[in-house]
């Protein structure tokens, strides 16, 4: 028997698990409990360990049943929905995606929310050891993350192929100029397939993001 003031129900993925329940006034009599104040528990027991009899008859004092209220049942049938299911997929993606780029004991950086926006000229590069991470999403979609945060992209087939590579240049560390990124996005691309504002807002996400930055040959330095 384990007591506890707060409450987790852990759920089996296999088999199946059966729980008791007491309502706390079943054990006013039980040596672990506070004499004066009934309603703290002792830090220093947590488990009470029951002889047979004591177990039965304290088994026979249990609610074995729970009933589903009506607004979870409720909930949990929308969820069930395809469309339901699908979005519930994409934010739980999301959300690790994010987890996963946020460097660990380094943190996530700030945003450099007053940074100048970048030109064709500007040199860029990303840091190899923080490298920008795709993920592919349900409906044509494909999320870019970095340094904890992303940005979900609207790509058709023949054009899933373009960020990717976009972003694995940028993984390697190597500083490239941003027309030459964009030249490459866009080469034997039709004008449809990608609007050219769409490049340049995730350009300015990822330097936003400091998942790339301006290199030396920005700066003018040898």
């Amino acid at each position: 028997m384990h007591k506890d003031d707060l409450h987790i129900f852990n759920f089996i993925i296999q088999g199946r698990k059966t729980m008791s329940f007491w309502p706390f006034e079943t054990l006013p009599d039980r040596p672990e409990l506070p004499r004066d104040d009934p309603k703290q528990l002792r830090d220093d027991l947590a488990l009470i360990h029951l002889k047979d009899e004591d177990e039965r008859q304290m088994l026979a004092k249990a609610t074995f049943s729970w009933k589903m209220p009506n607004a979870l049942k409720q909930a949990q049938s929308q969820r069930g929905q395809r469309a339901n299911v699908l979005a519930a997929n994409r934010a739980s993606t999301e959300a690790w995606v994010r987890f996963l780029t946020t460097g660990a004991m380094d943190g996530t950086p700030p945003e450099g929310k007053d940074t100048a926006p970048l030109s064709n000229e500007d040199w860029v590069r990303a840091h190899p050891s923080r490298p920008i991470v795709t993920s592919a999403l349900t409906g044509n979609q494909l999320l870019v993350a970095a340094n904890g945060r992303s940005s979900t992209l609207e790509v058709a087939a023949p054009v899933k192929r373009r960020p990717l590579k976009l972003v694995a240049t940028l993984n390697t560390g190597t500083p490239v100029q941003v027309k030459e990124l964009e030249d490459a996005f866009f080469d034997k691309l039709g004008r449809t397939s990608f609007k050219r504002s769409a490049f340049r807002t995730l350009m300015g996400d990822l330097l936003r993001w400091r998942a790339v930055q301006r290199s030396a040959e920005t700066l003018g330095e040898p």
